[in-house]
């Protein structure tokens, strides 16, 4: 059994449903491989597999409300040990992705943040003081949690 989770939040409006899944599916993987098990916001969103670009109607997920997803996404990052919040090549204005690094960062969660340097979001004291740890590459923010969280590491 997985001694740690990592909740896999990130950009997701503004994203086709192929890019807010890919990097998710391929953390996953990888966390796996070492033990880690991971929670990503875009499980059991079938629904919108066609969608070239993610807003914030939820019309089409039927059966889902905004409460649904707001109450899963922040019950999911309760239940973490890690948030690793990537917004890297941001699109759109955050807003569920500070929602969960801020939940993260007042429960006392290991925070990694993966967003561009020369972002607005890189540079703000809110981000920066939240964080507990931050990266400019995805695959460098990964390695580091396998290095450190990793079943050779417990």
């Amino acid at each position: 059994m997985s001694k740690y989770t990592v909740y896999l939040g990130g950009s997701i409006r503004g994203l086709s449903y192929e890019e807010a899944i890919k990097w998710r599916e391929e953390a996953s993987k990888r966390l796996s491989d070492v033990g880690i098990k991971s929670l990503s916001p875009m499980r059991n969103k079938g629904l919108i597999n066609d969608e070239q670009k993610i807003t914030n109607s939820y019309d089409n997920l039927k059966g889902y409300s905004s409460k649904d997803l707001f109450m899963r996404d922040k019950f999911d990052v309760i239940r973490s040990d890690i948030i690793l919040i990537n917004i890297l090549n941001q699109k759109v204005v955050l807003i569920g992705s500070l929602f969960e690094l801020a939940w993260g960062h007042l429960l006392n969660k290991y925070c990694i943040v993966v967003v561009n340097p020369d972002s607005i979001y890189a540079k703000h004291p809110f981000m920066k003081e939240s964080a507990s740890i931050m990266f400019d590459d995805l695959d460098e923010a990964i390695d580091y949690i396998c290095a450190s969280f990793g079943e050779e590491n417990i």
